[in-house]
């Protein structure tokens, strides 16, 4: 199956559903980074996979996606692979929009007319292919869980134990004590939203990913310990777990743990807080990417990234953590772009001990220290930041460590 694939910074996002939606009604298979799901070994091995098997790029032009890294990759590698290239203007002018690689390429001028300008893509693309009928998905099987009324099941430990790979668990509202371990592919899905079903344990993870691939929806998850067990609300020691429309508090570790080389979640839309220590915990080389969560009033840190640990972040909120708003320490890394940190009790970003993240596009404010704090061989790149309006100023950063830094409002 050939693809039309969009490349596109996520500050466009809005306009490319647009197109994605017009593409998909004149019958062609759109892939974006929507696609992504659990069970995708590296992000950008499944991106260039999509690439190869595509008939065309669409390029969403802006000046966003001419800073945008990821854009940049795509659009070099569709060159290398010689996988055409259809730009589309959608924002700013020639000068501050249209990359280099594009420069001597006819583009689309979207940006009085978008439905106009999809309309002619439309009919320049190549004749969208039929999906072979062996690629079509099947219907999954749906189980329910409910502690009263009529149900499969009553409780969703008993589900996962009993129901085939592939199943879908719907869960009525409740409050179900248990703890569950994901050892094969399912998806969980709360009914209507997340506050009226509660998953809650005491001495153990609320959720533990033992398996390739799972899906999480639309739960509150509630780790209750008293104690500081190390019991994270949401351990991640493996697999692509997508994790959707969730609240995450653990009152002895982590909201979310991530960690080893084969961890890569997908954490979308969720509220991580009120955690003992982080929010979120990357370490030991884990991975994956964090988008549009609220990740808030943790103990000692809202993000914290050590070990080799590489996340992504993209247009996350840090705000109002009773330490730092992301620590990145011990060689830890990471990306955050189009991130707010803010009113956070000490630094909004410390970086420490080689530690080395990478931001663009973040607004750093309102913080009870610096902006960005870098002690005791810290490093990083800082471009395209507002760092204005923190107590401690924008910078502080000792003799040992080194930030690349470009762009930023101080």
């Amino acid at each position: 199956m050939q693809y039309v694939f969009i490349s596109y910074s996520h500050r466009d996002s809005d306009i490319m559903q647009v197109v994605r939606d017009r593409l998909r009604g004149a019958g062609f298979n759109v892939w974006t980074d929507e696609n992504l799901q659990p069970g995708t070994p590296s992000w950008m091995r499944a991106i260039e996979s999509a690439l190869r098997n595509s008939c065309a790029v669409v390029a969403l032009l802006s000046p966003d996606a001419l800073k945008s890294q990821w854009v940049e990759r795509e659009l070099i590698f569709a060159e290398q692979n010689e996988v055409p290239v259809y730009p589309l203007l959608v924002r700013g002018d020639e000068r501050s929009a249209v990359p280099i690689l594009l420069i001597t390429a006819q583009f689309a001028d979207a940006r009085q007319d978008l439905q106009g300008a999809v309309t002619k893509l439309i009919g320049a693309l190549p004749a969208p292919t039929e999906r072979p009928p062996e690629e079509r998905p099947e219907a999954k099987r749906t189980y329910i869980v409910a502690q009263t009324g009529a149900a499969d099941f009553r409780s969703i430990a008993e589900a996962l134990v009993a129901v085939p790979e592939g199943a879908i668990i719907k869960v009525r509202p409740g409050i179900y004590r248990e703890s569950l371990t994901l050892n094969k592919d399912v998806e969980i899905i709360g009914e209507g939203g997340h506050s009226g079903i509660v998953l809650e344990t005491t001495g153990a993870h609320c959720i533990t990913m033992a398996t390739d691939r799972a899906i999480v929806r639309n739960l509150t998850l509630r780790q209750r310990s008293q104690q500081s067990d190390g019991k994270s609300c949401v351990y991640v020691p493996q697999g692509q777990l997508l994790l959707e429309n969730c609240d995450l508090t653990s009152e002895s570790f982590c909201g979310i743990e991530i960690c080893n080389a084969g961890a890569a979640p997908i954490i979308r839309r969720c509220a991580i807080h009120d955690s003992a220590r982080a929010g979120v915990y990357v370490h030991s080389q884990g991975a994956g990417l964090l988008e549009g969560c609220q990740i808030y009033a943790n103990l000692r840190a809202g993000v914290a990234i050590k070990g080799g640990g590489n996340p992504t972040l993209r247009g996350c909120r840090i705000y109002e953590g009773k330490g730092v708003g992301v620590w990145v320490y011990e060689n830890g890394a990471g990306l955050l772009e189009d991130c707010q940190i803010y009113a956070n009790a000490l630094a909004g970003v410390e970086i420490k001990k080689g530690g080395n993240p990478t931001l663009h596009r973040c607004t750093i404010t309102r913080n009870g220290k610096q902006a960005i704090h870098a002690a005791n061989g810290g490093k990083g790149t800082v471009e395209n930041c507002d760092l204005r309006g923190n107590a401690g100023g924008a910078w502080y950063i000792d003799d040992t460590s080194s930030v690349r830094r470009r762009n930023n409002q101080e």
